[in-house]
Order: structure tokens, then C-alpha cells, then sequence
């Protein structure tokens, strides 16, 4: 593994992320309200097009996709105060 800094890392207004069908088995309610806001809320994470990432809540971990930065290309910054897009279909873990 390599760690590498980035400068101007720009934020991205909208992102796309999907759940993966395998890791949402049993789970019921709002993924955004359970999952992805406590993530993103007071962090800024950055991601690209293709990155996988795991959130633990609810005593059941969950993986999520990102499909596609809606406004940037490349690694982006993201927090909970920006647009994220949910889809309540889950995408399979194939690319």
C-alpha cells in the first residue's frame, strides 16, 4: 500500500452511490438516514468512480458503490452536506 498526499482535491456537488445487493440481506429502513449520513457527517471523504467502502451502524455493516461523481472526475472530496444520490436498488459487487 502506498500513501500519497493530493493537493486541490476539489468537492464534489452530487455523487451516486449504490448499496450491494449481498450486504443488505435483512435490512429494512432508510440506508441514507442509518448509513451513509452518520459517514459523511462532519468527515470529508474522499472517493472516485468505482470505490468500494464498508459502513458499520445498526450492528450490521453495509458496502456501498460508487457509481459515479455526477459533477467531477477523478478523486473527489464528499460530505454530508453536499447531494448524495441514492438509488433503493442495490448493484451487484461485478463492475
Amino acid at each position: 500500500m502506498t500513501i500519497t498526499t493530493k493537493e486541490d482535491v476539489p468537492y464534489c456537488k452530487k455523487v451516486h452511490i449504490l448499496p450491494l445487493d449481498d450486504t443488505i440481506e435483512g435490512v429494512s429502513g432508510n440506508l441514507f438516514d442509518v448509513y451513509l449520513k452518520p459517514y459523511f457527517l462532519e468527515a470529508y471523504r474522499p472517493l472516485r468512480k468505482g470505490d468500494l467502502f464498508l459502513v458499520r451502524q445498526a450492528m450490521h455493516p453495509v458496502e456501498f458503490k460508487v457509481r459515479s461523481p455526477t459533477t467531477c472526475s477523478g478523486h473527489t472530496l464528499v460530505c454530508v452536506c453536499q447531494h448524495l444520490l441514492t438509488t433503493l436498488c442495490p448493484c451487484p459487487l461485478v463492475p
